[in-house]
């Protein structure tokens, strides 16, 4: 009898569907869009109102980045500029050597964001001696650059081509050249000399990594700031890594039955293949130099880049000491 009284005064259990559809009723789905409608509302005010203090009149933010100046001919020096800043920008004056100067502008008029154009300045500069140059914006602001050493530029036709090809082949080729004839020097070492080799190839790659890591923050700060030039090095680092590992796997599929030796042939086409991009960025630095007239600075790196390339010659040869691969690699 009493268990009876117990059941009917149970309350009625409900299934989960149902409690579903009183937790999400259309009631409840309308006081779930309602704070993110109001919360869109005040974002839009923000931005009409510029968050509330309403139309400021402030100076413009002007940048105006020199990214090379060319001396294409007697008489003659050009400027290619980009506007790094957010707000528009116009060349008015042109100084050089604290004198006014005519000059041209192309595209001629105001430079908009990160809109690039050239200024050319017919001025008499003296071969061999520097010159101080500063651009005037139409608010008063100067940005400065100089040319340290005037030289004419070098031209794009087949004899400066041809040099040039040259200068890398005996800074990038002869060198590492060199270095791999201690081949057969290095398969007569003992275990003790081996490791001294293979610590030196590592001690070799950390430099690279350090000194081309160096080189590329430098560069990247010289660029405009609005393209956030240092967020692409650790990209292309990687991309570069990973290119490694693919051309590294490919060998290894090559060389199933012969494990051993397809490891250290691998691994010397990776450190050569690393070593190539390292030169690549040499022969930038050796060209950007004469580009900008600093012929002394250009002979410096061709004289210090031969001397240290032999040494990656060595890395290279370093993994193929207990190996004879054929002649052709």
């Amino acid at each position: 009898m009493s268990a009876s009284v117990v059941d009917s005064a149970a309350p009625p259990v409900e299934s989960a569907s149902t409690e579903s559809r009183r937790r999400f009723s259309p009631p409840s789905l309308v006081w779930a869009v309602i704070p993110l409608l109001l919360l869109a509302a005040v974002l839009v005010l923000i931005v009409r109102t510029n968050g509330g203090l309403g139309d400021r009149t402030v100076p413009p933010i002007e940048t105006l980045s020199v990214q090379r100046v060319v001396l294409p001919a007697p008489g003659l020096i050009e400027l290619e500029v980009v506007n790094g800043g957010p707000d528009p920008i116009t060349v008015a004056q042109v100084l050089v050597d604290d004198a006014y100067w005519q000059f041209s502008m192309e595209p001629n008029g105001t430079l908009q964001r990160l809109q690039a154009a050239t200024v050319s300045i017919p001025y008499p500069w003296v071969e061999g001696e520097g010159h101080a140059i500063a651009l005037v914006s139409a608010t008063g602001v100067l940005f400065e650059t100089d040319v340290p050493v005037a030289i004419a530029s070098p031209q794009a036709d087949r004899e400066s081509f041809l040099r040039f090809a040259l200068v890398g082949f005996y800074v990038g080729i002869v060198p590492v050249a060199l270095g791999l004839l201690w081949y057969p020097f290095l398969r007569r070492l003992g275990r003790n000399g081996m490791n001294f080799v293979l610590a030196l190839t590592i001690g070799l790659l950390a430099f690279l990594v350090v000194d081309m890591w160096g080189a590329a923050q430098e560069t990247a700060l010289a660029t405009v700031g609005a393209l956030d030039a240092p967020l692409l090095i650790p990209l292309i680092a990687l991309l570069t890594m990973g290119l490694l590992i693919v051309i590294g796997q490919t060998f290894r599929r090559r060389n199933q039955q012969r494990r051993e030796e397809a490891g250290a042939l691998t691994l010397s086409y990776e450190i050569a293949l690393g070593i190539g991009l390292h030169n690549l960025g040499e022969g930038l630095a050796i060209g950007a130099a004469f580009a900008l007239g600093e012929a002394a600075l250009g002979v410096f790196l061709i004289l210090g880049f031969t001397l240290h390339n032999v040494t990656e010659g060595i890395g290279i040869a370093a993994p193929l000491v207990k190996n004879r691969p054929a002649l052709f690699h």
